[in-house]
């Protein structure tokens, strides 16, 4: 009898520690996140920790996000579902918000790695894997559309002179001579030259590249060169995937008129809040498709947010590193200008 007694003590015993483990076992157990917020076509593991029970993964929405037998989700479309990971009769939620990528532009094309403003620092953009460029563009005394930053050449070319001299009949006498890797472009039988407008979009159209164009001198561009560079974006196919920008001025009304796609920016001086919600309001009134500040510093979530409400696509120059990236990608910035391929 004292044999029965000891049995049935034992039994007891381990029924009552299975029943503590698995009590421990469903109250310990929980996902590695409640909530997630992932680009769209990426993903991110969730995992299931304090069970060893088969677990069935569901997503409430799969247009939005679809869910692996792994628990690896994917994002498929902008919006908002409800992972569910389903064991035995329990149940755990991870709320997942799906956003646009934010988009990465070569400034001035890829220059940490190529001459700036040059046709390989546009097409050495697309090959690292930026979605698209800003150039800069003049227009000259003879009516040409050239590409390139400064008002003078000196900087950047063989010579002294204003860039409003430069055609391209008489460039082969200022080539480049400076800028990332300069050599491999300039050797006896080969220069690098400024090139024109149409130059480059003709080797960003190749690539299926976004091009934001910065009018420099936009007081001296005329009607002539706004028929120039209308003619060479429609005969290029590529007057929805271009943007005209400038920091302000009746001249991007006259570009918004013709059925081009205008931005305004905000110059490099510092500016104060009130002068950025100025130009804000002359974005919106213009019709503007983007707006651009310089100073990563200058972007608050309200900025975004009223842009966001407009329709118009917020973006950021200056951007140098990969933290300051995805500050602005988690403060809502569509896009930003930098001359490194912080994405990698």
């Amino acid at each position: 009898m004292k044999k029965g007694l000891i049995r049935g003590a034992l039994v007891l015993v381990g029924i009552l520690m299975l029943q503590g483990i698995i009590g421990m076992e469903t109250k310990a157990a929980r996902l590695n996140k409640k909530s997630i917020v992932i680009d769209r076509k990426t993903n991110y593991q969730l995992t299931i920790r304090g069970t060893k029970k088969k677990v069935t993964w569901s997503s409430e929405n799969e247009r939005v996000a679809t869910i692996s037998p792994k628990g690896r989700v994917r994002g498929r479309s902008v919006g908002e579902t409800v992972i569910t990971a389903k064991y035995g009769k329990r149940k755990l939620i991870c709320k997942v918000t799906v956003r646009e990528p934010m988009r990465y532009y070569g400034h001035r094309g890829f220059r940490s790695q190529y001459p700036e403003n040059t046709i390989p620092a546009f097409t050495g953009a697309m090959k690292a894997g930026f979605q698209g460029v800003e150039m800069d563009v003049f227009e000259t005394d003879d009516g040409e559309i050239m590409v390139f930053h400064d008002d003078t050449i000196d900087r950047m070319c063989r010579g002294t002179g204003s860039i409003y001299d430069i055609t391209p009949r008489n460039r082969k006498k200022y080539w480049i001579n400076a800028g990332k890797n300069i050599a491999k472009y300039n050797t006896q039988r080969k220069r690098l030259y400024i090139p024109t407008l149409e130059e480059a979009v003709k080797a960003m159209k190749k690539r299926d590249a976004t091009i934001y164009i910065h009018l420099k001198g936009a007081r001296y561009i005329t009607d002539a060169g706004i028929n120039k560079m209308e003619q060479v974006l429609r005969k290029h196919d590529m007057v929805d995937q271009s943007i005209i920008f400038a920091t302000g001025g009746n001249i991007l009304s006259r570009f918004e008129a013709r059925g081009l796609n205008i931005g305004i920016g905000i110059g490099v001086t510092p500016v104060s809040k009130a002068q950025v919600e100025e130009k804000l309001q002359e974005c919106i009134e213009r019709g503007g498709d983007s707006f651009i500040v310089f100073w990563p510093s200058d972007v608050t979530r309200k900025l975004v947010r009223r842009c966001k409400e407009e329709g118009i696509d917020f973006g950021v120059y200056n951007v140098k590193t990969k933290a300051e990236a995805r500050r602005l990608h988690n403060m809502g910035v569509d896009f930003v200008f930098s001359r490194f391929a912080l994405f990698k």
